[in-house]
């Protein structure tokens, strides 16, 4: 068993303490992580953190709502649906089985899409570069979310950045703010679909996933 598998499935005798922290990491996304996510990038993170860390909570929420709507799985079956080398162990597997089950349309599946590549290149690359290297921002101009009705920059986004940097904020086009408003969004509306409306969230006129 090479060293990757080794780590994606844990021993049947793995420590508590292991476990325990697993648990903690892989636990349901809610609209209080994502804000919590959210401080912790707006605040300090580079680039190249903001990409892997929101394109990969992106991935956890699209699996909880995939989860949502199946049967309960004991913890054995829900490893070989999700875990690495399972039906659905891939950010890209996951992506083509909700758009197959109707879950999302062909908006949110082209975002998701995008994300998954950019967190990818991001997290792999040896290269040293950032939002606004032309080859990103290229990607970035084709994500849909961030003209989509009723997507939004986030508030804690623009609470947050430095005066100077205010200005290329707040502008949709700014390759970086693009990224933001499709994570966001995009995570904003799988919770939204997996676990229902709370009292003050946003409510949707147009369809959740579209």
């Amino acid at each position: 068993m090479n060293q990757r598998r080794d780590r994606c499935h844990p021993l049947a005798d793995e420590p508590a303490y292991l476990r325990n922290l697993r648990a903690l990491t892989r636990a349901d996304p809610t609209f209080e992580h994502l804000e919590a996510l959210e401080k912790e990038l707006y605040a300090s993170a580079s680039d190249r953190a903001t990409a892997v860390m929101f394109g990969s909570f992106v991935e956890v929420a699209l699996e909880r709502l995939l989860s949502s709507k199946m049967r309960q799985l004991n913890s054995k079956d829900r490893k070989r649906v999700f875990e690495y080398e399972g039906a659905l162990g891939t950010f890209a597997s996951k992506t083509v089985v909700a758009y197959a089950l109707q879950l999302l349309g062909p908006v949110t599946r082209s975002d998701l899409d995008l994300v998954r590549f950019l967190r990818n290149e991001f997290a792999h690359s040896r290269m040293p570069f950032n939002f606004q290297t032309l080859e990103v921002a290229e990607v970035c101009k084709h994500l849909k979310y961030p003209e989509l009705a009723g997507s939004f920059i986030p508030h804690g986004y623009l609470n947050r950045v430095s005066d100077e940097s205010l200005k290329t904020a707040v502008d949709r086009n700014s390759p970086k703010t693009r990224f933001i408003i499709a994570c966001h969004n995009l995570s904003y509306r799988m919770i939204y679909a997996t676990h229902g409306a709370q009292a003050g969230d946003t409510v949707f006129e147009e369809p959740v996933l579209p």
